[in-house]
């Protein structure tokens, strides 16, 4: 599970945080709900951290938990705390795509490569995004 691993390779190091996860200030301005997404039918009940690193090592739990509705959550509230963050958006595509929302994968997807996430191979190879590669939209947007 390529977000599994993402995740918690990040987690890893604090350093590596710093230097790859911090957003980038000129994109976004924090919002209520991140762009082109609102986390419908889930809990605001639920307090979640506001530090970067256990927002990233509650994610990989959710996630290994297969908790991917909890997950989309917390990919959001991250998004809200830290906007403008390719990495983290690229995060949440690949859970819209395992929760079957391929309109919202593809939003997610482009807004990560507006921000600078940049990894055409994973798009083309992650596992999580299995679900698009056989859309339409698929070939022309990786081009």
């Amino acid at each position: 599970m390529a977000v599994t691993s993402l995740l918690s390779r990040a987690a890893a190091g604090a350093a590596w945080l710093a230097l790859v996860l911090l957003p980038t200030l000129s994109h976004h301005v924090a919002t209520a709900t991140p762009p082109g997404a609102s986390p419908e039918g889930e809990s605001t009940a639920v307090a979640l951290p506001a530090g970067r690193l256990e927002l990233l090592e509650l994610l990989a739990q959710q996630i290994r938990a297969d908790e991917l509705n909890s997950a989309r959550s917390t990919a959001f509230h991250y998004l809200q705390l830290f906007p403008g963050n390719g990495t983290m958006t690229y995060n949440l595509a690949c859970l819209e795509a395992r929760l079957g929302r391929p309109a919202a994968a593809w939003q997610a997807l482009d807004e990560a490569f507006q921000l600078g996430y940049s990894d055409l191979w994973q798009v083309q190879h992650d596992p999580d995004l299995a679900s698009l590669r056989g859309g339409e939209e698929f070939p022309a947007w990786v081009e």
